[in-house]
């Protein structure tokens, strides 16, 4: 759904809620299967990639919830236009 203000227009669907998250939950499971699945053909014990993966995950997700709104004051709509969403 998108709306106009003062001439500029403004997106106000809500991306994470119907087919956007469906659709994108299902190419993560598919991006997880195919790097599970190379580890298989190069016989690669899982448990210290699983270790490592999990760690950087943590440490993004970390970096995103301390620095997101901070940041997002500061870059404020230039992230958005960086990011490739006007």
């Amino acid at each position: 759904m998108e709306s106009y203000d003062g001439g500029v227009k403004i997106n106000t669907a809500d991306p994470t809620k119907g087919l956007s998250v469906l659709i994108l939950s299902v190419a993560m499971s598919i991006d997880a299967l195919t790097v599970w699945f190379s580890l298989a053909l190069l016989k690669t014990p899982v448990l210290y990639p699983s270790i490592v993966i999990g760690i950087v995950a943590f440490g993004m997700t970390a970096c995103g919830i301390l620095f997101g709104e901070k940041l997002g004051k500061i870059i404020g709509r230039r992230a958005e236009i960086f990011g490739g969403r006007c």
